[in-house]
């Protein structure tokens, strides 16, 4: 999550360039980004999250929600 709110870079190195994380988590106009649902609304963001949130639920529970406006995950 660190890396995905610091756009690629974590603990000194670059690993994904910001260009692609910025792809990846740009909503596709589904609601949905890249291997990302996306605070929309009807998503399972809930009404705390903002616009520019992204996240994703597992099969097994498993759930994980990003947002770079607030600098949390």
């Amino acid at each position: 999550a660190q890396l995905m709110l610091d756009r690629g870079f974590f603990g000194g190195s670059r690993y994904i360039d910001p260009a692609t994380v910025d792809l990846f988590t740009r909503r596709q106009g589904t609601g949905r980004a890249l291997g990302w649902d996306t605070a929309d609304g009807a998503s399972s963001a809930g009404c705390c999250f903002s616009p520019t949130s992204f996240g994703h639920t597992g099969f097994t529970g498993t759930s994980i929600w990003i947002d770079p406006d607030r600098d949390l995950s």
